[in-house]
């Protein structure tokens, strides 16, 4: 840990080591991009959709010392319910007195679309047409 009795010292510490950290995320960013790439296309995919690249030999951290036997992208998976979707059901069984309710926007009370779904004027095709999921992979370490 650096000690400074000199302000104006520190001050140009601080403003090289902003100036250094952005050049180190700018690079990591690059490279991790790169690896994503090159990953999807080395890499085995997991039981849970990720995709993991295995080094031909460990690789050490030479600041940790850590080994590290190959690297992952991570899957993570988050889904929303696709509103514009939900309307054009919605529109299509006359349900718009149901299951929007005015405020200052148009809401839609999604327990009334479903509650519509339980009672049979919406299919569970068109519900599922509602939920829209998205897949993205974080790059992680995997530790030997």
């Amino acid at each position: 840990m650096l000690l400074f009795n000199n302000p104006q010292l520190a001050a140009q510490r601080y403003l090289f080591c902003s100036e250094e950290e952005a050049r180190i995320v700018s690079e990591k960013n690059t490279t991790r991009d790169f690896l994503k790439s090159q990953i999807t296309d080395l890499g085995e995919p997991d039981e849970n959709g990720n995709i993991i690249w295995y080094f031909d030999n460990p690789i050490i951290s030479t600041n940790s010392n850590d080994i590290y036997i190959g690297l992952m992208l991570q899957r993570r998976v988050s889904e929303y319910t696709d509103e514009d979707v939900v309307l054009e059901i919605i529109d299509k069984y006359g349900l718009r007195d149901r299951c929007v309710h005015q405020e200052v926007l148009d809401v839609v009370d999604l327990d009334a679309v479903y509650a519509c779904n339980q009672e049979g004027v919406i299919s569970d095709d068109e519900i599922d047409s509602m939920i829209v999921v998205k897949e993205t992979f974080a790059l992680t370490k995997v530790k030997g």
